[in-house]
């Protein structure tokens, strides 16, 4: 029972996710948190490991929190209900998207859908920098200068240099454990 709940429910974040694996964190961030299954701290550093590791975000959030649930079969369970919706619906418009491609209801359609992709992807991107810059402790909460100072650092490097993103990872990481 537990096993399809896990699955029904990354079916449900998957379905919901058009944009991405940052769609997803909202969406992902609630689940866990509501049942217990992360801290808030936890949740954060699931979303820099699943970053720095290769594959889409969501997957890698998916095959992570079924992990630490329920181990290999979990993990197993919750990747393949993030990934099902998605399958399903392509093989779907692959089918009939040859003979709707130029219809205009469909093309106002994704044209509708664009700006609520890009609502969700900031919703992601707000609840991150949260995370990342505020420190929640009590009752009250505090900005973490040198997480501000580090991300001002490395966008401003990212933007001058424009070196391969990994550069910056394993930057980050090494000033992560040097500062933090």
């Amino acid at each position: 029972m537990e096993y399809l709940y896990i699955y029904l429910n990354f079916c449900k974040i998957g379905l919901f996710t058009i944009g991405g694996g940052l769609a997803a964190l909202p969406l992902l961030q609630d689940f866990v948190l509501k049942n217990g299954w992360l801290t808030l701290d936890q949740f954060a550093n699931m979303i820099a490991i699943s970053q720095a590791t290769p594959g889409p975000l969501g997957i890698n959030m998916a095959t992570y929190i079924g992990f630490s649930q329920m181990g290999v079969r979990g993990s197993l369970i919750a990747t393949l209900g993030m990934v099902t919706p998605s399958w399903v619906i392509i093989m779907i418009i692959a089918r009939g998207m040859e003979n709707f491609k130029d219809n205009r209801h469909v093309q106002l359609f994704f044209t509708g859908l664009r700006p609520v992709v890009i609502g969700i992807i900031l919703a992601a991107l707000f609840s991150i920098a949260k995370l990342s810059f505020f420190d929640f402790d009590g009752g009250g909460w505090s900005v973490d200068f040198k997480a501000v100072v580090l991300f001002g650092v490395l966008f401003g490097l990212s933007r001058r240099l424009r070196l391969h993103p990994s550069i910056y990872l394993i930057m980050a990481g090494l000033l992560g454990i040097m500062f933090f």
